[in-house]
């Protein structure tokens, strides 16, 4: 088990290896991402297609569809599409399809919710006064600018985010980190 609480230190490379996994990516990327030889690596692969088959079950039914369609789309409250005109045309080979369609339902929901995020945020800071500010996004990641001792703009700023992203994960309670430095790290 691998949390933000349990085994810290491991999180990092499980995220990166669980985002591979639903990008897309299969034995040959965990074994680069964990620096590991490809033969672990496909065990690792097959354990998370058995500890997670119903992302498993999405992520091959979004191939086949896309294979069969020649698009995907990604969340229901945008229908953002994707076409894979090159495919039906010959041009694109059906893994690469396959590998974009597991890929861009995920990126583009997590894209919509960040800029919709960002939106709430700005109006909120507006109502505010403007006395906090937006810095820089980094993927799913906002870093703002607030003034010291205002506790509760950043609980507010962490609550717009959750219920953004409520909005487009229904069956997923969405749960974001709020840290509070004196200065940006990395």
């Amino acid at each position: 088990i691998v949390t933000s609480e349990i085994n810290k230190q491991y999180r990092t490379a499980h995220k990166a290896v669980l985002f591979g996994y639903i990008y897309g990516g299969g034995p040959q990327r965990i074994s680069q991402i964990l620096n590991i030889p490809i033969e672990v690596a496909k065990l690792v692969y097959l354990q998370l297609k058995k500890t997670l088959p119903t992302l498993d079950r999405y992520l091959t039914d979004s191939a086949k569809f896309a294979t069969k369609n020649y698009y995907i789309n990604g969340s229901k409250r945008t229908n953002r599409r994707r076409w894979f005109s090159d495919f039906f045309e010959g041009k694109m080979e059906a893994h690469e399809v396959e590998r974009q369609a597991k890929n861009m339902p995920v990126q583009s929901t997590n894209a919509d919710m960040i800029k919709e995020a960002i939106i709430e945020v700005i109006e909120y800071f507006e109502s505010i006064g403007n006395i906090a500010k937006l810095l820089f996004t980094v993927h799913d990641e906002l870093d703002f600018v607030i003034p010291i001792g205002r506790q509760d703009i950043a609980e507010n700023v962490k609550n717009i985010m959750e219920n953004v992203g409520n909005k487009y994960l229904t069956n997923v309670k969405m749960v974001s980190d709020l840290t509070i430095d004196t200065c940006w790290k990395k």
